[in-house]
């Protein structure tokens, strides 16, 4: 390496840029069952919040509050349910 060059060094977090369309594409692949979050997690190098985010902004699905997650475990052996 000469003195005017620069090593670029990458650390874990990466600021990529995937485009709307990009994203709005893999989040209906998703939701459709066509692409797993897993896979697309190990695919693209990008978290599953990212992944959820997405879902969120592109599809259809809902957020569904910490209460509810935490009433269903409560409840979880119950018929009620």
């Amino acid at each position: 390496m000469s003195k005017g060059e620069k090593k670029l060094v990458l650390n874990g977090n990466r600021n990529r840029y995937f485009s709307e369309a990009f994203r709005k594409a893999k989040a209906e692949a998703i939701f459709h069952g066509k692409l797993s979050i897993k896979d697309a997690v190990a695919l693209y190098g990008v978290s599953r919040t990212t992944i959820y985010k997405w879902l969120h902004l592109y599809t259809t699905v809902e957020k569904i509050p910490k209460l509810y997650y935490k009433w269903i475990a409560k409840n979880k052996g119950q018929k009620n349910y």
